[in-house]
């Protein structure tokens, strides 16, 4: 493309080009007039013969001829500008000679002594200092003819003398301002020429760069296009990209069927090996998920560890089941082999089936529900009784919510004997909801759905500051300075990195003593992230909190840890003491954890002591403190000084 100067330059050319063009032009009009007004002037001159005149008009043709031809050669001469330029010069030299050196008796000095003056001035217009000498030198000739031959007898006359100075004056007056006009007007068109080009070039630029930017524009509406149906990490579906696949099997009413597929524990995977290792694990299970059968329609990512496999109608529960057991599971990973688990969630449909999200949403209430269930029956199939437990539970959570706001949750608290003396040493806080619409909930019930949502952090927060405020309104702490008020602490808030600092914060903003807390941790909210729970414990334990590990026995990491963390009582599980009166293995075992808690000097607690059998057997074995029926039932706040009195 050229630049803005190259296409100034070129019609600068072009402009000189077609001026010596329109020259050459006007000097073959100029000769062709000349030559036919010289025929009639000489052949007619009464002052000379017909052989003279023949002689003489054969001198014009003669340089006509000559003339022509230079004029021919400047026409078709191109890229010579200066060189055409010089013959157009000489040209009007020549003629110019002939006509001041012939005699004035042939009289053609008449008829050829204007068109000089015409043709010089049409190409010397540009060359103002050529013209005005010309016009000077031809100034003078004419005043040397006219003091040289005054008059002629035949068509030269003072008139014509007079006419011939005077244009000559005049031209030779205006010819500078002429040239400036029309150097101003060439310099303008060139000018706006020049505008124009550079703006056709910028509107070329910007025309480029619009069509280049429509098509970036299109590459990366194909790329966002392919970016809002597909997973980024896998390459399959997204949940977005499903639906739609799903919709259009739908209008084809074949019917099908949809598993979800949830990585077991997949959190563990990335906090053991990294995140970068679980990326690996997700790609490979994609892989395993695309290969697991022929009759797949479409295989699709739905969120972080979950994967949906569309598949045509099968014609058995068995034949479903029989898929999903031929997924891979074992996957080598860096060197490592490593061993998934996962849990099905199928939803058959048939083809009456018509809204793709309604689908989608059974699939995922029916993973939930494989997810509750154990490793060896990975998987559940969809029934209409479980859209209406989902349902129970949905409007569960909304009232839950409601109730946290309104305040409509409360606690009872459960007394803490000291065994021997069995004089009150503390309480259990226990949370209690009791709703108008849906009557008791059970706390595994409502806990269990809050901690399946970030309702459960708040809770945490609710119940603490419920106790703070049991405290301080009952006068606890005037009351029975030695009590200790113990509170659940859910797995959920204990994976939270900044949970320790809250409770203490949470605390020292109540004024209530910390050492007159003890937060209760089960042995479940350890295995997450033991390291993690080791370094809110250690900060919980240095604020002065006591830390007590809840329902021990009914996991299977406690015995790893126990020398690990900083745990000032033991809560021994109600399954250990049920029938242990009379079965001898089992208070062998029990003996065995209380010796096992006194030699690291931590208390023990029999929960769930509801004889006097059970009683006398776990005040035999040494065990520190009890709670249970036997002695008392949890108990409304209002109660707790009453039974601090009939204690002491």
């Amino acid at each position: 493309m050229k630049s803005p100067k190259e296409y100034s330059e070129a019609k600068k050319y072009q402009i000189k080009r077609q001026r010596q063009k329109l020259s050459i032009k006007l000097y073959v009009i100029m000769l062709i007039l000349v030559t036919i007004g010289a025929i009639p002037t000489v052949l007619n001159n009464p002052h000379i013969g017909k052989k003279e005149g023949i002689i003489y008009l054969l001198v014009v043709f003669s340089a006509d001829i000559i003339i022509f031809t230079v004029l021919y050669i400047g026409y078709r001469l191109e890229n010579k500008l200066l060189l055409v330029d010089i013959f157009l010069f000489s040209v009007i030299m020549i003629i110019y000679i002939i006509a001041v050196t012939t005699s004035p008796r042939l009289k053609i000095f008449n008829i050829v002594i204007w068109m000089p003056l015409l043709i010089m001035f049409v190409y010397a217009i540009k060359r103002t200092l050529i013209t005005i000498a010309f016009l000077l030198i031809h100034l003078g000739v004419t005043i040397y003819y006219l003091l040289t031959f005054p008059t002629y007898d035949y068509t030269i006359n003072q008139g014509n003398y007079s006419a011939i100075i005077s244009v000559t004056l005049i031209l030779f007056i205006a010819m500078d301002r002429l040239v400036r006009l029309h150097n101003n007007y060439e310099n303008t068109i060139l000018d706006d020429y020049e505008t124009l080009q550079s703006n056709n070039m910028e509107l070329t630029a910007l025309n480029e760069e619009y069509y280049a930017s429509q098509e970036e524009l299109m590459h990366q509406y194909d790329e966002i296009q392919y970016l809002a149906y597909h997973d980024s990490l896998t390459g399959l579906y997204n949940r977005k990209g499903f639906t739609n696949k799903l919709a259009s099997h739908l209008s084809l009413e074949t019917g099908g069927v949809i598993i979800l597929i949830d990585i077991v524990r997949f959190n563990e995977l990335n906090n053991v090996f990294g995140f970068e290792m679980g990326d690996k694990a997700l790609k490979a299970s994609a892989e395993n998920i695309q290969l697991l059968t022929k009759d797949y329609i479409v295989a699709a990512r739905m969120g972080n560890d979950v994967f949906a496999l569309l598949t045509k109608p099968m014609d058995s529960d068995e034949a479903i089941i029989k898929l999903i057991r031929s997924l891979s599971q074992k996957v080598i990973l860096d060197d490592i082999e490593i061993k998934l688990i996962y849990s099905y969630g199928i939803v058959p449909f048939d083809s009456e089936s018509k809204n793709a999200e309604d689908l989608i949403k059974k699939a995922e209430i029916t993973l939930f529900k494989a997810k509750s269930q154990d490793e060896r029956h990975p998987y559940y199939i969809y029934d209409h009784s479980l859209q209406k437990d989902t349902e129970y539970h949905i409007r569960l959570s909304y009232a839950l919510d409601e109730s946290l706001i309104n305040h409509d949750l409360h606690m009872h608290f459960q007394p803490i004997y000291q065994t021997k003396s069995k004089s009150v040493v503390g309480f259990e806080a226990l949370a209690r909801w009791n709703h108008e619409e849906f009557g008791f909930i059970s706390p595994l019930t409502f806990i269990g759905i809050a901690e399946n949502s970030m309702t459960i952090h708040y809770m945490g927060k609710y119940f603490r500051n419920y106790l703070a405020t049991t405290i301080k309104d009952l006068d606890l702490l005037n009351l029975n300075p030695g009590l200790r008020m113990t509170i659940n602490v859910s797995s959920k808030e204990l994976a939270k990195l900044d949970f320790s600092d809250k409770v203490i914060h949470q605390f020292q903003t109540e004024e209530i003593p910390i050492s007159m807390i003890g937060l209760e941790i089960t042995e479940s909210a350890l295995i997450g992230n033991i390291d993690l729970a080791l370094k809110h414990l250690t900060a919980l334990k240095e604020a002065g909190f006591s830390i007590y590990l809840d329902d021990f026995g009914t996991g299977f990491s406690s015995l790893n840890y126990l020398d690990k963390l900083p745990i000032d009582v033991l809560k021994i599980d109600k399954t250990f003491i049920d029938q242990l009166h009379g079965n001898k293995r089992k208070q062998d075992l029990l003996l065995g954890i209380v010796k096992l808690a006194k030699v690291l000097a931590i208390k023990t607690v029999a929960e769930g002591v509801e004889t006097e059998e059970e009683y006398n057997l776990v005040l035999d074995m040494g065990i520190d403190y009890i709670q249970g029926y036997y002695f008392s039932k949890p108990l409304p706040a209002d109660q707790i000084p009453q039974l601090l009195k009939k204690s002491d």
